[in-house]
């Protein structure tokens, strides 16, 4: 189970990869955001908010003035990624001009980017309306994250690791990002037994580069899959986590030996004064290379091979 550093830390950035994802389409002209996204908001408000909002469009194409409802509580949402004072007060006429209020006492604006100057002026006759509290973007969803009680947060996490697909279109599936994963622990840094390692900046990159990728998805910054907390598959997340703990402790030992003078970094090698030392670099080489191998096979990936 994630802690709630850990958990706020995951649903800002997911929530701010949505705003990216559709920033980049209305770059290239892309404004609409469709109905399969429409239901991903619906399901981040009801869990932020406590709605019971569901998507308008699938009943009525194009409804009018609005996007999302809630016929209980009568709280209604337009959600759009153009935050122009213009597209404001046209949802304003089309709530009104479409006798909204009959339904709905409340409308409130998602805007999936930021908020566009002060929405001073804006005018209505139909409903009341704040551009204060009415007008939300995704800043003002994540200050509302950070308020939710962590068992809260934790509902939030799991519907955003199950649905955050359906918006942001190039999340790979767990099989993909495993294969990736797999490919990237094979290599000598690992399957090499320290007594052959000759190498050790190769080492100490391999242990840096691997560290980043089940934390990040990235190496050297760059994207290459997703990271451990994007898994959809929670056993195979907790299972990179302990990959995760295998590597930092590869990385702590390693870090001891610099500093006792035993690794010389500055000459790219190591002379261990006790040769229990290296068996206990080998003895962490292999429980990165079980526990990679475990979840490879998952997927029946071929095995990674210690001392090949």
């Amino acid at each position: 189970m994630l802690k709630r550093e850990d958990l706020l830390k995951k649903i800002t950035r997911d929530i701010t990869l949505v705003q990216v994802e559709v920033e980049n389409r209305g770059i290239i002209g892309l404004r609409d955001i469709n109905i399969t996204a429409e239901d991903f908001f619906a399901g981040l408000l009801n869990r932020l908010f406590d709605y019971a909002l569901v998507n308008l469009n699938d009943a009525e194409a194009n409804s009018a003035a609005i996007d999302l409802g809630d016929k209980a509580k009568r709280v209604s949402f337009q959600v759009t990624s153009d935050g122009r004072k213009t597209k404001i007060q046209d949802t304003l006429k089309k709530f009104h001009k479409h006798n909204r209020i009959m339904e709905y006492d409340e409308l409130n604006i998602l805007i999936v980017g930021k908020r566009v100057g002060k929405y001073e002026g804006l005018t209505t006759t139909a409903i009341s309306f704040d551009p204060i509290k009415n007008i939300l973007d995704v800043r003002d969803l994540i200050r509302n994250v950070k308020s939710m009680e962590t068992s809260r947060l934790e509902v939030l996490g799991d519907f955003l690791d199950v649905e955050i697909g359906s918006v942001v279109s190039d999340i790979p599936s767990d099989r993909q990002a495993i294969e990736i994963y797999r490919d990237h622990f094979d290599r000598r840094a690992f399957v090499d037994p320290m007594e052959q390692e000759g190498n050790m900046e190769r080492f100490r990159i391999a242990l840096t580069e691997l560290n980043e990728l089940i934390t990040t998805g990235c190496i050297n910054h760059v994207s290459i899959t997703k990271s451990w907390s994007r898994f959809t598959d929670r056993q195979i997340h907790d299972e990179l986590k302990v990959v995760l703990n295998h590597l930092r402790a590869l990385l702590r030992l390693y870090r001891q030996h610099v500093l006792s003078g035993e690794i010389r970094e500055e000459y790219n090698f190591a002379c261990f004064n006790d040769l229990r030392t290296v068996k206990e670099f080998n003895i962490l080489k292999q429980d990165v290379i079980k526990a990679m191998n475990k979840i490879g096979s998952r997927y029946s990936l071929s095995t990674i091979t210690f001392g090949d």
